[in-house]
């Protein structure tokens, strides 16, 4: 059976569905399996908890409880990207002593840390975080500063269980913050030369970060004034008031600042400082005479009083936005959307705000027990929600490259614990999204994107089918298929001999002697022959045991069909791969 015959195979010639007034809730003639044993259960919840489970994963989960498992979670040690990352540029790159910038070491520490250590919860939730709190290496100098941009996601791991307070100073303090939103060497009002704080910061950790767009009420549905208009959190007055919180901040003094003979106490000078790799994971700073004096006028009410330290007011202004009414459920709603379901109910929303609320002990703002909350609540654990209509979501192209690297164990082919992915320039145009690599602030999507049809018929949204077109569905198709089937997963840089030298763009580059990774398929060896064995077991990693009955008759049809012919396994079971991981039940989660 070929591709064009899979994909068309038991399919109607019609359109399922007109796309004019289509109603969402129509005959299913191929409902999924709802009814999970334990370790399909244990697979479901670790599909929402990690990055993607391997059979080990699932089996310590499925014994240890759900609740359990969260809390050994939360009490492991956070990854240190920047550690890893450092080690990547010992054996890597240096020009001159001075590590090169260029955001590739970030990306092999990074997958570093997803493939090897066991905080998977906490990689997950700073992976979900990063899509709200957004940097990008899309900008001429982040995808220069890998060290910034590695530092950066380490204050998303610390934070992924840590208290919102602290998250939200800390990202607006990072000087890769700093540069992206561009509050970094912002100065106080001078009207005689036309300047003013720079706004772009100020807004976007309302609007995105924080608060969000609209009052609302801890279901997250929008309050109403009199008239039956939706309440505006902040208006351009308080942006204004907002951006002369931050003033003053730039990064920290870099060693190439002298060199230069650049000196941030001259107000010219300040304006022109920039990040290097000395100073790209340091909190920004305060210069006080930069800093825009006199009162300002906060949300709700509060005034900062004039005279006081400029980091005083940062403080006063990160309390200000983490004390409104707004934040439990505008983030808890941003990040059950990452982790559970796109379309969360009211009373979903209203009992993870009341966890951020008080997290039972009267501490507000307590991400652990979001988190718990998110991922233990009967929405999300309940499997009468897999054959309904608005429960689920489009898995991101990316978390589902993650999960099949994950899910098939892969291993360096000379034992070196080694994962330096090169492929990430293809991945990129493949899969339209990479960490930290998203078009703009706003994320790769919109959290309340709905594409015409049923969907937005109906008034729900999802989010991840903005990036999903007919060219990208099809381009990943074809790159997991290639991946598969070749065993290419990941593409390592050509091994040198330590002391050869390469010459690129005028960088010495020293390239580590690394073997290729594999698949370790090994484990369906056992299986030899028996097609339903192997599309159960398939089913269980990349499905959570919910392919429909119709999708595992289509599947096992195929691969009988190509084992009789071929009577080859390794190819067997590298196609039943393929079909199950882009089946319609693994690219949604229900």
């Amino acid at each position: 059976m070929n591709r064009r015959q899979f994909l068309t195979f038991n399919h109607a010639a019609k359109p399922v569905a007109d796309v004019k007034g289509a109603p969402l809730l129509r005959p299913l003639s191929a409902k999924r399996n709802s009814n999970l044993s334990p370790r399909e259960l244990a697979a479901r919840f670790l599909m929402q908890a990690t990055l993607g489970p391997t059979l080990a994963e699932i089996d310590a989960a499925n014994a240890r409880g759900f609740a359990g498992w969260i809390d050994d979670q939360m009490a492991l040690p956070a990854t240190k990207t920047l550690t890893y990352m450092w080690e990547v540029v010992d054996k890597v790159y240096f020009v001159e002593n001075q590590p090169l910038l260029h955001v590739h070491p970030f990306r092999w520490a990074w997958w570093q840390a997803v493939m090897r250590n066991p905080d998977t919860l906490r990689q997950r939730v700073a992976m979900a975080l990063s899509e709200i709190m957004v940097i990008s290496t899309r900008t001429d100098l982040l995808v220069d500063t890998a060290i910034g941009v590695a530092s950066f996601y380490d204050v998303l791991l610390r934070h992924s269980f840590g208290n919102f307070r602290d998250l939200l100073f800390d990202v607006a303090m990072h000087p890769a913050m700093g540069y992206y939103l561009s509050h970094a060497g912002n100065r106080k009002a001078d009207p005689s030369v036309n300047r003013f704080p720079d706004e772009n910061f100020a807004r976007e950790i309302m609007q995105l970060f924080s608060i969000g767009l609209f009052e609302l009420n801890q279901d997250g549905t929008r309050k109403k004034d009199a008239l039956g208009n939706d309440i505006p959190t902040y208006d351009n007055n308080d942006i204004q008031e907002f951006a002369k919180i931050f003033t003053g901040l730039t990064y920290t003094l870099s060693a190439i600042w002298e060199e230069e003979g650049l000196d941030p106490s001259n107000g010219d000078d300040f304006a022109m400082t920039y990040l290097f790799w000395d100073n790209a994971s340091n909190p920004m700073v305060m210069y006080e005479q930069y800093h825009e004096p006199g009162p300002k006028q906060l949300l709700n009410g509060v005034v900062v009083p004039a005279g006081q330290p400029g980091m005083q007011d940062v403080n006063d202004a990160i309390d200000n936005l983490f004390d409104h009414p707004n934040v439990g459920p505008f983030i808890g709603r941003l990040l059950i959307q990452r982790l559970v379901k796109s379309n969360p109910s009211s009373a979903y929303i209203s009992r993870v705000a009341g966890a951020f609320n008080d997290n039972g002990s009267g501490v507000r703002g307590d991400m652990g027990a979001v988190v718990r909350a998110i991922l233990l609540d009967d929405e999300a654990r309940n499997p009468a929600f897999i054959n309904d209509p608005t429960h689920g979501m489009l898995r991101e192209p990316f978390v589902r490259y993650v999960q099949i690297c994950r899910a098939t164990e892969l291993y360096n082919e000379q034992g070196e614990d080694l994962f330096y992915n090169m492929v990430e320039p293809e991945l990129e145009f493949e899969l339209g999204q990479y960490p930290f690599a998203s078009p703009s602030v706003f994320n790769f999507f919109s959290p309340n994107y709905r594409p015409l049809g049923p969907l937005n018929t109906a008034d729900l949204t999802a989010p991840e089918f903005q990036i999903a077109t007919s060219v990208a569905v099809n381009k990943l198709f074809n790159l997991f298929e290639h991946m598969i089937l070749y065993d290419e997963l990941m593409v390592m840089p050509e091994g040198m001999d330590e002391e050869e030298e390469q010459i690129v763009d005028g960088f010495e580059q020293r390239m580590p002697n690394i073997s290729r990774v594999s698949m370790n398929l090994t484990p369906y060896d056992a299986l030899e022959g028996n097609v339903p064995a192997l599309v159960d077991s398939l089913n269980l990693l990349f499905a959570n045991g919910s392919l429909s009955d119709a999708t595992q008759s289509i599947i096992q049809t195929a691969i009988t069909a190509l084992y009789t012919e071929t009577e080859d396994w390794g190819d067997a079971v590298r196609a039943a791969l393929v079909m199950v991981v882009t089946c319609p039940e693994a690219a949604i989660f229900k």
